[in-house]
């Protein structure tokens, strides 16, 4: 097919009888300026079978630009169709590459593979071959047949990263492949099943990680089974990456397809000693609270994990503690967790450590509140703050005060061996960052505080009330969180209750808000009206009006009644009305 003509071919030879009587050097000039042309419109007919199959994604309908590609495809020979597929763009991508990665109709693949059967092998730049992109873009299932009948060796080609195109495939979220295509991929054999990417981690990884089906997942375990307790570099089985990802909506069949065929999987550490249920943790805390489909399948793979029975260890129980509270609450109420409890706390050594955190907050609680109305008396008697007074006037006895101090020593020294227990799983910052570990030390400090304070009489007498005050009701807060560590009932209604009392919130600002505005708008309405001055003893001009009186005398003489009735009938029952809120009787 000979190439048509432009205005650069035609504008020298309307023109050839002026060029052919000048010198030597314009006809070469010419005839370069013709050859550059020509070079420069071969390399736009090379580029534009690529730059026409990339316009796919610009079409409503990608028919229409499919269509312009068979048309370009009809209206070239073979030769030229060849030239324009070996043609390589940004990064050494092929239109073979171009139109692997936008959904390419069967029939242009085809044509594609007959004008230029070599294509098939070449990679780009990434070493992605053709097939690469079919994967990883959610190509049709006979494209990817017809790549692999023209290249069966294609599936177990990786990357520059390892990854083989059953890789691409498990990760591609916005078209997940089907079991048919994974079937495909993986082979007779299940060879590509078995092939890791450079960070060693399987399909069956990037199948977890990515949230494919159940189906898919049991087409991998078929091609190889053991993979389910195969790990990735970083020693994370599958169930790692399942629980890891907990927020999609596959994620909980799929851990429940592992534990059931793996039930040992559950307790299995990674090289970082995090248990599936500490990625779990991790994961919850990221979603807000906004995305509550994503929250509701993080409590169906908690429930799938805790179904499984996992072994009762320190780690196990530190995961729950430092759960997200709305998943910490469906975790407690599960049978698995109460039945841990219930045997933790039926041993003898945690049953008296139970005992012991009841019997001294009691007799903190009830000493504190004894000798601090004690304190207070000593303190605000005259006669303590007289000089001569005795030094000692102000001050509790250490006989009372010895309670306190055992308990606060008591409490202190436990929730030091609580912070070097976990200091492996979480940092000093975080942890008294938490409310409850928060709690414990403010109760702890504090008693301590004011117990010295009694003891010695020092500080000032208005805040000390205040303090002991407040360390009465950060006690009481201290019984409420002892009750829910050891109640589960106890414990979902104080988090229910919490759970109210902050989104009411913004319900009482906004009432605090109106109530304030009206009251504003009413003081300014009324403000040095008459009514307001008259209520206030005001006379017009601001000045304090002189009282009304009606002087009510009892006499003997009954010859002034007459006119005094008189007088109050003569009074207009609004100027009674106007009067009365500031008439004085007087007997």
């Amino acid at each position: 097919m000979t190439r048509p003509m432009t205005m650069l071919d035609s504008a020298p030879s309307e023109s050839s009888s002026e060029e052919e009587s000048d010198d030597d050097g314009d006809s070469d000039d010419s005839s370069e300026e013709e050859s550059s042309d020509e070079d420069g419109y071969e390399r736009d007919e090379e580029n534009a079978l690529d730059t026409l199959i990339d316009s796919v994604g610009d079409y409503d309908d990608p028919k229409e630009c499919w269509d312009l590609v068979r048309e370009w495809l009809r209206e070239h020979s073979v030769e030229e169709t060849q030239a324009a597929i070996e043609y390589k763009g940004e990064f050494d991508t092929t239109a073979l590459h171009v139109a692997c990665r936008n959904h390419p109709p069967r029939d242009v693949v085809d044509v594609m593979l007959m004008a230029h059967p070599d294509g098939i092998f070449w990679a780009d730049s990434f070493g992605w071959l053709p097939l690469h992109y079919a994967t990883a873009n959610g190509t049709d299932i006979e494209v990817v047949n017809l790549l692999l009948d023209a290249y069966p060796d294609s599936r177990l080609t990786t990357d520059k990263r390892g990854r083989t195109p059953l890789h691409f495939a498990l990760g591609n979220v916005d078209n997940p492949p089907t079991p048919q295509l994974v079937k495909l991929l993986a082979g007779k054999t299940g060879e590509s099943a078995k092939w890791p990417d450079e960070n060693k981690m399987l399909p069956i990884h990037y199948a977890c990680a990515y949230g494919a089906s159940v189906e898919v997942l049991e087409e991998l375990v078929q091609a190889w089974e053991e993979s389910i307790g195969k790990p990735d570099g970083k020693g994370r089985l599958p169930i790692h990456f399942a629980l890891g990802n907990a927020d999609r909506p596959n994620s909980a069949p799929v851990a429940q397809l592992l534990v059931s065929l793996s039930p040992g999987c559950i307790d299995i550490h990674d090289s970082e000693k995090n248990l599936p249920l500490h990625l779990l943790s991790a994961k919850a805390a990221g979603v807000e609270v906004s995305k509550f489909m994503e929250r509701e399948n993080i409590k169906k793979c908690l429930n799938v994990y805790l179904k499984a029975k996992p072994k009762q260890s320190i780690d196990f129980l530190t995961g729950i503690q430092n759960m997200p509270v709305y998943i910490r609450d469906v975790a407690v109420i599960h049978p698995t967790v109460q039945t841990m409890l219930n045997a933790k706390i039926s041993s003898r050594f945690p049953t008296m450590i139970l005992m012991l955190d009841f019997y001294f907050l009691a007799a903190i609680i009830g000493t504190f509140s004894f000798t601090s109305r004690q304190a207070l008396e000593r303190r605000f008697d005259p006669l303590n703050n007289v000089e001569g007074a005795a030094p000692d006037a102000r001050n509790v006895s250490g006989a009372l005060l010895s309670p306190l101090f055992i308990g606060s020593v008591y409490f202190f020294f436990r929730e030091v061996t609580q912070m070097i227990s976990v200091r492996q799983q979480t940092t000093v910052i975080k942890y008294l960052t938490e409310p409850e570990n928060a709690l414990n030390l403010s109760f702890v400090f504090l008693n301590m505080y004011y117990t010295i304070l009694m003891s010695t009489g020092a500080g000032d007498d208005n805040s000390f009330r205040t303090g002991c005050a407040f360390t009465l009701g950060v006690s009481y807060l201290q019984v409420l969180a002892y009750l829910k560590s050891i109640l589960i009932e106890f414990a979902v209604f104080v988090s229910g209750v919490v759970y109210v009392t902050t989104r009411l919130v913004a319900f009482m600002v906004s009432l605090i808000i109106t109530i304030v505005a009206f009251a504003q708008m009413w003081y300014t309405i009324f403000r040095q009206s008459s009514e307001c001055l008259s209520a206030f003893g005001e006379d017009d001009v601001g000045t304090p009006a002189r009282p009304r009186q009606m002087t009510c005398s009892l006499s003997t003489n009954r010859s002034r009644k007459p006119s005094k009735t008189a007088s109050l009938a003569s009074t207009t029952p609004s100027a009674l009305a106007c009067r009365t809120p500031s008439t004085k009787h007087t007997l």
